[in-house]
């Protein structure tokens, strides 16, 4: 079975947490026989909506061809894998140093997501068994919490970043997980993490 295949993210299946709450996903990507992203040759409307109706309450998306200035994605685009591997305290170190750094910059938004993909080396896309969303939670929270406490909520935004990220977990399980380490934030918020700094960058009508 390759890896991050449907059949193979079929294997972890859970209940959708907080269904009722809203989200904005600002960052998908379209595409159509692309070799290179094995296995997602394609992903176009029918892929997508097959993701995002899947028991969350996803109210709207943005695409990455939709392109704007000063959001950094992906956390700032960690590399852990390759030259970069069995170096965790000097990476993390220079990783929240460039974070602080560009936090400070007070016109800078930042997308809490891409975590799934290989070069973040957190390898969930090498299980039998695709990984659940309480352990998914537990080892994206130190990095994004970090993201959250330097940004604040309100330049933050959760993201997909499907289907790249789609090797590691399924788009439930991945909400689930973001569920999961955002629940010592207040309502208000977990709402603009989800939903409101997404709708208020991207200039969404809702």
């Amino acid at each position: 079975m390759p890896y991050g295949g449907n059949d193979w993210l079929a294997l972890t299946q859970e209940p959708t947490l907080e269904p009722e709450l809203p989200i904005c996903d600002p960052h998908h990507h379209f595409w159509d026989r692309r070799l290179q992203s094995l296995p997602y040759q394609r992903y176009l409307l029918d892929e997508l909506n097959a993701d995002i109706y899947s028991g969350h309450n996803v109210r709207s998306t943005v695409f990455l061809e939709a392109r704007s200035m000063y959001r950094l994605n992906h956390i700032g685009a960690l590399n852990r894998v390759g030259m970069y591997a069995n170096r965790e305290d000097e990476v993390r170190a220079i990783w929240q140093a460039g974070i602080a750094a560009v936090a400070a910059c007070p016109n800078i938004t930042l997308k809490l997501g891409g975590l799934g993909m290989p070069r973040m080396g957190f390898d969930w896309h090498t299980r039998a068994v695709p990984v659940g969303s309480e352990e998914l939670a537990a080892d994206m929270a130190p990095w994004m919490q970090y993201c959250i406490e330097h940004f604040g909520p309100e330049r933050c935004m959760f993201e997909s970043n499907f289907p790249p990220d789609k090797v590691s977990f399924s788009y439930n399980v991945m909400y689930n997980a973001f569920k999961r380490l955002s629940r010592a934030y207040s309502p208000s918020e977990r709402a603009t993490l989800f939903h409101d700094t997404a709708v208020k960058v991207y200039r969404i009508d809702v």
